[in-house]
């Protein structure tokens, strides 16, 4: 009897946790944006649950129609231009357009978003790797070719770090990047098991160069 109430208990858990922490990440996402217009709209419509999200959702679909066009392009511009003239706002301003655009921004090849590719780097040292995640580097093929590839940290994939590599310093993961994100997130438990076969074929595999000791 005992150890079927432990196994109804841990099959419960299993159940209710990830529901209940997925209820919990949306009701804080949720709250945390409402409040942001909250502030604004309350004086005119009262305070109305959801009036915020609604009120921000519905700008960025009008801001997105607007710069669609020709003349809310030049429009952005000139906003832009005076922006880029204040000395804060221009820091600010520039690094998060920076930012967003590579992440959002589709490329010529249709690919959106910064992260392209999982890789492992070998890191802290000789013989123990890290994912990492290539964000970038020169032109492939190009005489000293290098990438920049994001190391995220665990659980927190934020607190990582960059580095700038060559291509024969990494080697190819079949893994995708929301893998890689799930395994670095979940210590390295919330994989498939196809995905740690391939994780183990990558890092078992011999090095793409030979070192100079």
């Amino acid at each position: 009897m005992r150890a079927r109430i432990q196994k109804y208990l841990l099959t419960g858990l299993l159940v209710v946790m990830p529901l209940a922490v997925t209820y919990l990440v949306l009701r804080w996402l949720f709250t945390t944006l409402d409040n942001i217009l909250q502030p604004l709209l309350s004086p005119f419509f009262g305070h109305i649950p959801g009036l915020g999200v609604a009120t921000g959702v519905a700008v960025i679909l009008v801001a997105g129609a607007v710069a669609s066009r020709t003349i809310g392009q030049r429009l952005i511009g000139f906003l832009e231009g005076l922006l880029l003239r204040v000395p804060v706002a221009r820091k600010i301003y520039g690094t998060v357009k920076q930012l967003s655009d590579r992440i959002l921004r589709a490329d010529e090849d249709g690919a959106r978003g910064a992260f392209k590719r999982v890789v492992l780097v070998e890191w802290p040292r000789r013989g123990l790797y890290a994912l990492g995640i290539v964000t970038g580097g020169s032109a492939e093929g190009t005489p000293g070719e290098v990438l920049h590839v994001f190391v995220p940290g665990s659980p927190n994939p934020t607190a990582g770090f960059t580095v700038i590599t060559t291509p024969q310093e990494v080697r190819p993961l079949n893994l995708t990047v929301e893998e890689a994100f799930q395994f670095v997130v979940a210590y390295g438990i919330a994989l498939t098991p196809a995905a740690v076969s391939r994780l183990l074929a990558a890092s078992a595999a011999r090095p793409m160069v030979e070192r100079i000791p």
